[in-house]
C-alpha cells in the first residue's frame, strides 16, 4: 500500500474526492473541519519505573510503563472525561469512569506500550467485554506520551448504538506528562478504517509534508506513527495493514504482514476472584450479587457491569432475589434456556465443550465461550476456549452424552487451567448420576428386574424455575438426588438423603477445600422442608475428587471466627483435617467490603502519592483453582436475605462429618454405584427381588 510516485497510493483518494484539505471525518463530501481537541494529563493514569540493567552490562537502565491505581486496585479514569462522547444517541461508551486493574493487564501494559525491537505489530484480543479497548486506548496514550510515538486509535465495532472513533494522539512538546488529543466520536459507520486513515494521513498528519511534495513520512508512515485498530477482524474490509489489531476473534498467523513481526497478547477471561474484587470496589456489590451472576455470565465484566448498574443507577444499593428476576440477568438466563432447547445450537455447543477456535461473528454460538491465556512467557501465550457459565454448563449436562461428558472432562484436564477442571469434573459427577437413574427407569420399563442390582433405586429432584434458595425446597424426601440452580451453592454441589442419613457432595479436583459453616447452614440446612428435616438423623459432607489425585482429600478450611461455634459439631474422617484460617479482612485488621472501597476513593481524591502502590499488593485473582481460594467473601453473609429469628437458626444447625471418595472416569454403569453410599447390598436386593 506504499504509494507509486507523488500522484498515486492510499494518501491521494481524498484528492479525487474533494478539493480542498480541510475535512470532516463524520462524511466524505463536506469540507468542514469538526474535530475536537483536549488535553490529557498522563501523570494521573502511568507511572514509570526504572529497571536497573543487570551488573556489567552495557545498555542503560530500561524503563517500565505501569497502570497508576489506588490500593484497592482502581485506577480512576477522570483524565479521560473530555473524550468522551455526549451525544445522546450513542448509548454506548468503551471508556468507563474507573476500572479494576488486574494482574495479567500489568503484565501486558508494558509490552503493549513498548513493543520489544523485534516484534513491531501488537495483537490484542480475548473474549468480549473483557477490558481490551481500553486497555489498549491507555496504552495508546501511554506510548504517546513517555515513549514519544504519536498513535492514530481508530475503533470500529459491530455494536448497533456505537459510531466510529478516531483520535489522534501526540505528546504536548513539553515533557509534563500531557498529550494533545485530535478526536471525532461521531463518524459515520460506512467509513472504512483504512480510508480514515488515509484521510487522517493527508490532512492532519503529514499535511504539511504533503503540502512541500515531500512523501518520504507518508512512505515511512511507522517510523513516524503508530496505528491501533480497534474492532475489525483481520483481513477484513476494515483491517489497516500494518496496524496493531485488538478484536475478539482467535488470531491466526498473519498473511499480510511478515512472520515474526507481531506479538500476540490474549487477555484472559475474569476469574471469580478478580470479578468480586472488581465488583466490591467498583459497584459496591456483595459477593452472593457476583457469584449469582457470575454464575450464567462468566467472566464478561461487561455484562456484569450492566446487571448491577441497572439497579444502581436507580439508587438501590442491594440486590435482592425479586430484583434479580427482574433484571438482564433473567433475560440472559432466559436466552441460554432457548439456545439450549435449539438443536441446531445444541450441535454446535456440544463442539464447544472441545474445540479450540473461537469466532467473533455475534452470531456465533463462541460468544457464549471464554479464552484463557495458559502460558505466562510474553509474546508466547496459548489459549483456551471454554464454555465460562456453570448455568450454562448445567443446561447442558441433560442433552449430551456420557461420553461427550468425559471428553470434555479430559479436554479441560489438559487445559491446565484448574478451576476449568473442577467446573468439568463437577459436570461429569452429576452425569453419572443422571445416567445412573436413566438406567434404572429403562430396567423399569423392560420390566426384566426392577432396578440395577449395583445401585440404589433414586430419582432426580426437579426445582423448575425455582432459584438459589428457593430450589432447596425441592429437597423434600429420599432417595431425591438434588442440585442447586447455582454452582458451588451453600458450599455444596449435591445433596442425596439415603437411610436417613443426608450426604451433601462437593466435586472437587483439589485436595483442599473451604467449608462455610454458617452459610450452609442459612442458605441451605434452614431452608430445607421443615418435616424432612426433622426425620434427618445424621449429615455427611463428602469430597469427591478424581480418581487420578493419589494424594486424595486432605484439608477443609473453616473461618476462624466460626471456631467457637463448630469445634464439638465437626467430624473429620478418612485422613482429613479442619484447619481454622483468618480471612484476609482478618489479617488486615479492618471489615473489607466495601467500606474500604470508600475511603480509597477519597485518598484518592486528596492525593495522588499515599494511596499508589505497587500492584503486587493488590488481591489480585489468578487462574488457580477456586477451591485453593479463601478469603473473606467465603466468611461473611453471602445470601440476599438475613436469618429468620423466628425459625431455625445457626445454633440449631447439624454435627456435620466430612469424608472424601474417588470419582472414576471408566464408569460403567452396569457394574458400578456413582458413589459408595448409594451401593446396593446383596441383601438388600434379594428382599427387593
Amino acid at each position: 500500500n506504499k504509494p507509486k510516485s507523488n500522484h498515486q497510493g492510499i494518501c491521494c483518494i481524498m484528492s479525487s474526492e474533494t478539493e480542498s484539505n480541510s475535512f470532516s471525518l463524520g462524511s466524505l463530501v463536506t469540507d468542514r473541519v469538526d474535530l475536537e481537541t483536549a488535553t490529557v494529563d498522563c501523570r494521573k493514569l502511568f507511572r514509570v519505573e526504572e529497571t536497573e540493567a543487570a551488573e556489567g552490562a552495557t545498555a542503560p537502565n530500561q524503563k517500565m510503563f505501569k497502570l497508576r491505581h489506588n490500593k484497592s486496585g482502581i485506577l480512576h479514569l477522570r483524565p479521560l472525561d473530555p473524550l468522551r462522547c455526549t451525544d445522546p444517541e450513542q448509548q454506548y461508551d468503551f471508556l468507563p469512569q474507573k476500572i479494576y486493574v488486574r494482574s495479567i493487564m500489568q503484565e501486558i501494559f508494558h509490552e503493549i506500550v513498548f513493543p520489544t525491537a523485534t516484534k513491531k505489530h501488537a495483537i490484542i484480543f480475548g473474549s468480549p467485554g473483557v477490558g481490551k479497548s481500553v486497555l489498549t486506548f491507555l496504552a495508546a496514550l501511554c506510548c504517546a506520551c513517555y515513549v514519544e510515538k504519536p498513535v492514530l486509535f481508530l475503533r470500529k465495532t459491530k455494536k448497533s448504538d456505537e459510531r466510529v472513533s478516531v483520535f489522534w494522539v501526540k505528546p504536548s512538546g513539553n515533557s509534563d506528562g500531557q498529550v494533545s488529543v485530535l478526536f471525532d466520536r461521531l463518524v459515520d459507520k460506512k467509513t472504512g478504517l483504512h480510508l480514515l486513515r488515509a484521510k487522517m494521513m493527508e490532512h492532519i498528519i503529514f499535511k504539511h509534508d504533503i503540502e512541500r511534495g515531500d512523501w518520504s513520512k507518508v512512505k515511512q508512515a511507522e517510523l513516524y506513527m503508530r496505528t491501533i485498530s480497534d474492532g475489525p477482524v483481520h483481513r477484513s474490509d476494515d483491517h489497516v495493514p500494518g496496524s496493531d489489531l485488538v478484536n475478539s476473534c482467535g488470531y491466526k498467523l498473519p498473511k499480510d504482514e511478515a512472520i515474526g513481526e507481531n506479538i500476540d497478547f490474549p487477555l484472559s477471561v475474569w476469574t471469580l476472584k478478580e470479578t468480586i474484587q472488581a465488583c466490591r470496589h467498583l459497584f459496591k456489590a456483595k459477593a452472593g450479587e457476583v457469584k449469582e451472576i457470575f454464575d450464567v455470565c462468566g467472566g464478561n465484566i461487561r455484562r456484569m457491569e450492566s446487571i448491577l448498574t441497572e439497579h444502581r443507577d436507580r439508587g438501590e444499593l442491594l440486590l435482592s432475589k425479586e430484583m434479580l428476576r427482574e433484571s438482564r440477568l433473567e433475560d440472559w438466563r432466559g436466552n441460554l434456556r432457548r439456545i439450549v432447547q435449539n438443536e441446531e445450537s445444541l450441535e454446535k455447543l456440544k463442539l464447544a465443550l472441545e474445540s479450540t477456535e473461537l469466532s467473533g461473528d455475534d452470531r456465533s454460538i463462541d460468544r457464549l465461550r471464554a479464552m484463557v491465556a495458559v502460558s505466562t512467557r510474553i509474546g508466547r501465550y496459548s489459549t483456551v476456549q471454554y464454555i465460562g457459565s456453570p448455568f450454562l454448563l448445567g443446561l447442558i449436562r441433560s442433552k449430551i452424552s456420557l461420553d461427550e461428558t468425559l471428553s470434555a472432562l479430559r479436554y479441560a484436564k489438559s487445559s491446565g487451567i484448574q478451576s476449568l477442571y473442577g467446573w468439568h469434573f463437577e459436570l461429569y459427577g452429576h452425569k453419572v448420576f443422571q445416567v445412573t437413574h436413566e438406567s434404572q427407569v429403562k430396567a423399569n420399563q423392560v420390566g426384566s428386574h426392577r432396578s440395577p442390582p449395583v445401585c440404589r433405586s433414586f430419582d432426580i429432584a426437579v426445582h423448575g424455575n425455582a432459584t438459589g434458595k428457593d430450589s432447596v425446597q425441592a429437597l423434600e424426601g429420599e432417595n431425591l438426588y438434588w442440585t442447586p440452580s447455582t454452582s458451588n451453592f451453600a458450599n455444596i454441589d449435591a445433596a442425596i438423603a439415603v437411610d436417613k442419613i443426608l450426604y451433601c457432595i462437593q466435586f472437587t479436583v483439589s485436595k483442599s477445600h473451604s467449608f462455610n459453616y454458617r452459610t450452609f447452614c442459612v442458605n441451605f440446612w434452614i431452608l430445607l422442608p421443615s418435616l424432612f428435616r426433622g426425620s434427618i438423623q445424621e449429615v455427611i459432607v463428602v469430597f469427591v475428587v478424581p480418581s487420578a489425585k493419589h494424594q486424595g482429600f486432605t484439608k477443609v478450611f473453616i473461618p476462624k471466627s466460626q471456631e467457637d461455634l463448630v469445634k464439638t459439631r465437626i467430624t473429620c474422617e478418612d485422613g482429613i483435617i479442619a484447619v481454622y484460617k483468618k480471612a484476609r479482612s482478618e489479617k488486615r485488621g479492618g471489615d473489607g467490603g466495601s467500606d474500604n472501597s470508600e475511603s480509597d476513593d477519597e485518598r484518592d481524591d486528596e492525593s495522588e502519592g499515599d494511596d499508589m502502590m505497587e500492584e503486587d499488593d493488590v488481591e489480585h485473582g489468578t487462574d488457580d483453582d477456586m477451591d485453593d481460594s479463601f478469603s473473606d467473601d467465603d466468611c461473611g453473609e453471602e445470601g440476599f436475605d438475613e436469618e429468620d429469628e423466628t425459625g431455625p437458626t445457626v445454633e440449631d444447625g447439624p454435627h456435620i462429618r466430612f469424608q472424601w471418595e474417588t470419582l472414576d472416569e471408566d464408569f460403567d454403569v452396569e457394574t458400578k454405584a456413582p458413589l459408595s453410599f448409594m451401593r446396593r447390598s446383596t441383601l438388600l436386593f434379594a428382599e427387593s427381588a
